[in-house]
């Protein structure tokens, strides 16, 4: 959390092999945007609309936020 009222997330990212706009799997993209300081991410594939409850493992896995776009 940036200042304890906000967060910074990325709204648009994509994964291989959902999206041909990425070269990284679930797991690379998280551990960047963990790593780049960001408190969450949307993952927003081309014509792919994740799972509910493969995105809640994804996030409990990685203890972040992770929310489902398209």
């Amino acid at each position: 959390m940036v200042d304890g009222n906000h967060m910074i997330i990325d709204l648009h990212a994509h994964t291989r092999p959902y999206s041909d706009d990425s070269d990284l799997n679930p797991q690379e993209l998280l551990q960047q945007a963990k790593r780049s300081g960001l408190d969450g991410i949307c993952l927003t594939e081309h014509d792919f609309f994740w799972k509910e409850e493969d995105i809640a493992q994804l996030s409990h896995e990685h203890d972040f936020p992770i929310f489902a776009g398209v």
